[in-house]
């Protein structure tokens, strides 16, 4: 047996129905942070996201039968015996993605990807503190994006501006002293550092769910203005909608 084999039946029979609903919210909650799936000896292994905020390993190994072997470090598992919500969970999520091959490939480029990023040295990024230096922070687009989105990549630029109305690139500012930004322009820069799968760069190449992502964080602080234009054709009796967002080709933070 495999994950491929997995069911809700099969899951809600390690546990019973309570331990799935709870390993159901923990999932849909996104407190699953890992879950892979071991061939060689049958295990799978996982991450939980504990309310303190500390991920928990857990797994467990899977038998022939269908029956599990807890390896959960939780008072339920190792003090009671019981299955509990956290293996369930992860199994529930490893389910999910096998059903979903595109899902699945995503899981494992993130994957690759934190493996990388774990290789780099912390000081290797800009340094932030809040009695740093006082920056703010410039990322720019240009006014070609629209094409630029559609051909598949847009060309974007960071840069950093001190007090003094100097502009810096982050590569200069990699790895010296730290600087002080906003709170806003730390959410944005630690998502641009996860699209270089490291420290940021001056001039970024984003691809549209990339580009996205950024004008998401963006707009928490800067809503963008969106009209919605309705068309009404006579000769269908159907209304026709068109949303238009008035995108800024550039925002300091």
């Amino acid at each position: 047996m495999t994950p491929k084999d997995f069911t809700n039946a099969l899951l809600i029979s390690w546990g019973g129905s309570d331990v799935f609903n709870q390993a159901l919210m923990l999932a849909k909650q996104g407190q699953v942070l890992k879950a892979d799936w071991n061939a060689a000896d049958s295990t799978v292994t996982g991450k939980i996201a504990l309310p303190n905020g500390w991920p928990m390993a857990t797994g467990f190994a899977l038998l022939p039968n269908g029956h599990i072997k807890s390896r959960c470090p939780c008072r339920t598992n190792q003090e009671f015996g019981m299955v509990c919500p956290h293996v369930v969970a992860i199994a529930l999520m490893l389910m999910c993605r096998m059903g979903d091959p595109e899902a699945e490939e995503k899981y494992q480029a993130e994957q690759r990807a934190a493996r990388r990023m774990a290789g780099i040295a912390p000081d290797a990024y800009i340094q932030r503190a809040a009695n740093g230096r006082a920056m703010r922070m410039a990322f720019t687009w240009s006014k070609d994006f629209f094409e630029e989105f559609y051909a598949g990549c847009v060309h974007a630029h960071l840069a950093f501006i001190d007090t003094a109305g100097a502009r810096h690139r982050p590569e200069d500012l990699c790895g010296g002293a730290p600087i002080a930004i906003s709170a806003h322009a730390e959410d944005l820069l630690g998502v641009l550092e996860d699209i270089c799968e490291g420290p940021a760069k001056s001039d970024l190449d984003l691809s549209p769910p990339d580009f996205l992502n950024a004008l998401a964080v963006m707009s928490r602080e800067r809503p963008v203005r969106c009209i919605l234009r309705a068309e009404y054709y006579e000769e269908s009796g159907q209304f026709a909608l068109f949303p238009y967002a008035e995108l800024p080709f550039g925002h300091v933070a």
